[in-house]
């Protein structure tokens, strides 16, 4: 057993973080890097339920297929399972046009998501000094308030145990137990982003500050601390300030600018909503201007109407349909009647229909919540057994960019049954022990 104050760290931090009962699976990601590499030591000598997953990209030749050897042979001397997946990234990223990046990215948590139960967990090896190429990453960006918090230490299933951990420390653990681990030539090319900011403007702020690493740790606590009460003051103002007029939500333009934080709040919003920088600028500008006036973003359109900003549609976090269901019964959403029906197995007869949902009932927990998707929702489309993104099974299904917004999900128990007019859930679907069926079924 490993000991160490790191190693205890470690523990500590996870036991706390998260529900280990029933032999939870936790499935590091794994690339063989120092990181990961300590990672899966730390998960398998804390006496975790541990599976490696290792993504082979196949894009820096006889290098990833020996990345790929390490991690299986890693596996074997900690004497855990380990799961390889291969991928076609360049073919991937030609199709989608997406940059090898992102869509790297994208392969890799869409593989890990297909995995995971619902107890188990993924653990990711991003450490401290990640967090503050985020935190730079995303002031050079301008990214706001939410940018200066860095990476998440969870969400969802997803839990980052060492971000309290500096890179420093982690090699000072490898080499005091002799830990072996891979170095990637691409992450010493400048030719991407963040390996600039590495290799180059952090070593230069730390000329500056040779603490530069370490004194970013208090900052970022600082940082979560101030956009908790931004976030505050944000949900109260769109609270307390949008109002419905005329069919739409709206704001009350002669008295949302009265507020002394408008701008910064009402930028927030605009932003949340898809709009431009300069779109929100020219939106304050309008006050001054003649009603009539137009602004649409990929995501909404605002509406200048004399003493009104009106909003049509939105994806705005604040601005979410959310409505309980009666069943059995209707309800109106979105201008549709959502109709509940309840059949026994004998007298219902399936129908194709999109728009009609059949769920098992003994399978449904009260209330059923009909609501907004939000990024990050995911569920088992009928027909498959791993989990599904909602935002790729979206892509996958052709739904133009205008329509995404307004898709609704049926939720039951906090997990998503239908996502409506699509597919239902893959886990709430009629089998051979249903004995009541309850039926969705969406009228204009």
């Amino acid at each position: 057993m490993v000991s160490d104050s790191l190693s205890v760290n470690f523990i500590k931090n996870i036991s706390q973080a998260l529900d280990l009962k029933n032999n939870a699976v936790c499935y590091v990601a794994c690339s063989g890097g120092l990181d990961s590499t300590v990672l899966a030591y730390l998960s398998v000598h804390a006496g975790l339920n541990t599976i490696l997953l290792h993504c082979n990209f196949q894009l820096r030749g006889e290098e990833s297929e020996n990345d790929e050897e390490f991690v299986r042979q890693l596996a074997n001397d900690l004497g855990v399972k380990c799961l390889i997946k291969k991928f076609d990234t360049d073919r991937v990223s030609s199709s989608t046009g997406e940059n090898t990046q992102v869509t790297a990215r994208n392969l890799r948590y869409n593989w890990f998501e297909s995995i995971l139960g619902e107890k188990d967990y993924l653990l990711t090896a991003h450490h401290h000094n990640d967090n503050v190429e985020t935190l730079i990453f995303n002031l050079i960006k301008g990214a706001g308030v939410k940018g200066l918090r860095g990476i998440p230490e969870i969400r969802g299933k997803i839990y980052r145990p060492l971000l309290n951990f500096s890179r420093d420390q982690l090699e000072s653990f490898a080499t005091k137990y002799g830990i072996k681990w891979r170095e990637d030539s691409s992450n010493f090319s400048d030719k991407y982003n963040r390996n600039y900011l590495r290799n180059n403007v952090i070593p230069s702020f730390k000329e500056i500050n040779p603490s530069f690493i370490e004194t970013m740790k208090s900052q970022m606590e600082y940082f979560r601390r101030l956009e908790s009460f931004y976030d505050r003051g944000y949900k109260e103002f769109i609270k307390k300030e949008l109002v419905e007029f005329k069919g739409f939500k709206a704001f009350e333009i002669s008295r949302v600018t009265y507020h002394p934080d408008h701008k910064l709040f009402l930028s927030d919003l605009f932003n949340r909503l898809g709009f431009t920088e300069s779109q929100a600028n020219d939106i304050f500008s309008s006050v001054k201007g003649s009603s009539g006036k137009i602004f649409e973003s990929p995501n909404a359109k605002i509406i200048r109407d004399r003493n009104h900003w009106l909003i049509d549609f939105s994806m705005g976090d604040d601005i979410k349909i959310k409505k309980e269901l009666t069943f059995p019964g209707e309800s109106q959403v979105q201008g549709k009647t959502i109709v509940s029906s309840i059949f026994s197995v004998d007298e219902y007869k399936i129908d194709p229909d999109p728009n009609k949902a059949a769920l098992d009932l003994d399978k449904l927990k009260k209330p059923l919540i009909i609501r907004s998707w939000y990024e990050g929702d995911w569920f088992v489309p009928l027909g498959m057994k791993g989990k599904k993104k909602l935002s790729d099974f979206m892509i996958d299904a052709k739904i133009p960019l205008s329509l995404k917004s307004k898709i609704l999900v049926v939720e039951s128990g906090g997990e998503i049954v239908w996502v409506v007019g699509f597919r239902i859930d893959n886990r709430f679907k009629l089998t051979s022990n249903t004995r009541k069926i309850l039926q969705l079924s969406v009228k204009d």
